[in-house]
């Protein structure tokens, strides 16, 4: 089970029926800091739900051993990014280098939603900066048309074959298609199809509802330096057929977004640690996650 799949299963059968969900304890903090290092997170949820999972945080099959991503690997585009990294400017860098890759397939007057996550998918309030580990931007392109582009540092999620990734998904039938391949730069770029159903929490797995199906094409590029992109589009479509009429942007250009040097970030320095910190996880899609001490959850 790779990340995406623990993040989507998670959504799908706890977080739309029940209240925020806790998630205990620093590890899943300390890994916000440690990017570079496997993530492991164990998850018990109400006795209510019949789920309890452990597997490695985020993927999709993007996520790849551990190394830094300051390294002699690093191309100077990307170096000379997180030399000069601002967070305060760097929402204004990355809607510039989306928008110059994209053209005209990214309307001027849409506005772009940038931010500092956690895990990619859940948003933090701005003084919970320093437990981030990823930037995540959201552009609605209309009501029935979404792009989102996830940058991460992980290089455990990078590991294993790509082509077998496909074959796997493939065969389950999680994905409708997925092709890998090796871009110029040597780094790989999984790009895959899949249906979806939208929900107050986000995407999750569907349920055979055509009026709740959507579909996603992302392109995953896993590079060498221990950094991985996402980016991906989600259109509102009853068939695969439908949604191949329907996309805004095309493969080419999603390849080109995620394969971006540009487009990477330092992370924040480590926060003091006070006490055993939980996350809790928003009712919506759009809500903010919570960091809060374990011990004020019993007051």
């Amino acid at each position: 089970m790779t990340g995406e799949d623990l993040r989507i299963l998670i959504r799908s059968e706890v977080l739309a029926d029940e209240p925020p969900l806790g998630l205990t304890s620093a590890d899943l903090i300390d890994a916000a800091h440690r990017a570079h290092r496997r993530r492991r997170l164990i998850i018990a949820v109400p006795a209510a739900a019949t789920l309890a999972v452990a597997a490695t945080i985020f993927g999709a099959g993007i996520l790849p051993s551990d190394t830094d991503s300051k390294g002699s690997d690093v191309p100077a585009a990307a170096q000379e990014t997180l030399d000069e990294f601002d967070p305060a400017t760097f929402p204004a860098a990355f809607d510039s280098e989306v928008r110059r890759l994209l053209g005209d397939a990214l309307p001027a007057g849409v506005e772009g939603r940038i931010e500092p996550t956690l895990d990619g998918y859940t948003r933090l309030r701005p003084k919970d900066y320093a437990y981030t580990d990823s930037w995540t931007a959201w552009y609605d392109l209309s009501l029935a048309n979404q792009l989102m582009i996830i940058l991460r540092h992980d290089q455990s999620s990078n590991e294993g074959s790509a082509e077998r990734y496909c074959e796997e998904n493939l065969a389950s039938q999680e994905m409708e298609r997925c092709t890998a391949d090796t871009l110029a730069d040597g780094s790989v770029a999984i790009t895959s199809v899949s249906e979806l159903r939208r929900s107050r929490v986000g995407f999750t797995r569907p349920n055979g509802d055509a009026e709740s199906r959507w579909y996603m094409r992302q392109v995953v590029n896993r590079r060498d330096y221990g950094f991985g992109v996402i980016a991906r589009e989600y259109v509102k479509a009853t068939t695969l057929n439908e949604a191949d009429a329907r996309w805004s942007i095309s493969a080419e250009q999603l390849t080109a977004i995620a394969n971006s040097h540009r487009l990477v970030y330092a992370m924040p320095t480590e926060p003091k640690k006070t006490c055993d910190t939980t996350l809790l996880v928003p009712r919506r899609e759009s809500g903010y996650g919570r960091i809060v001490c374990e011990r004020s959850l019993n007051n």
